[in-house]
């Protein structure tokens, strides 16, 4: 709807796990992915929708020397949240027996994913970095689409 290319984290480190197996950790193998995420937005002409997580006491330098290799002088930061409960139902589902796509190992067990958030979910929020305007999606609830693609694209005119 915006028109320009969706780079996701996870569908760039998914393959690279497959590539390089155990011999590569997690963490460090979504360091790599984020790396090469950010050199193909630099590569895109009129921008790109990134996608991953970014925590603020953990990812505020990585966000800032990212777009800094994306060559990129204006960005919004789309922030989508939801309450503690439903982010937890919604991972359990993801790890359900049967559910499609099936959840890729280089995420970890569904034990892993639920103490990450159990550490990183109270705090929780957008990084805001100085000039970059924060859009805040309540995904508990439904919401407008092409109301939230105005807001956005409204940040780039």
């Amino acid at each position: 709807m915006l028109g320009c290319p969706f780079l996701s984290k996870d569908r760039i480190k998914e393959p690279l796990a497959d590539v390089v197996g155990p011999m590569i950790g997690s963490r460090e193998l979504g360091g790599i992915a984020m790396d090469s995420m950010w050199s193909m937005a630099r590569a895109v002409e009129n921008g790109v929708v990134l996608d991953a997580v970014w925590l603020p006491a953990r990812d505020r330098d990585r966000l800032e020397a990212g777009l800094t290799t994306a060559g990129s002088p204006r960005a919004v930061e789309v922030w989508c949240h939801v309450d503690r409960v439903t982010a937890a139902e919604r991972l359990r589902d993801r790890y359900e027996p049967g559910t499609l796509p099936v959840r890729h190992e280089v995420h970890g067990d569904l034990t892993d994913v639920l103490a990450f958030w159990d550490e990183h979910g109270d705090t929780a929020e957008p990084v805001a970095l100085p000039g970059v305007p924060v859009v805040r999606v309540d995904t508990g609830r439904p919401y407008d689409v092409g109301a939230l693609v105005q807001e956005i694209a409204a940040h780039f005119v």
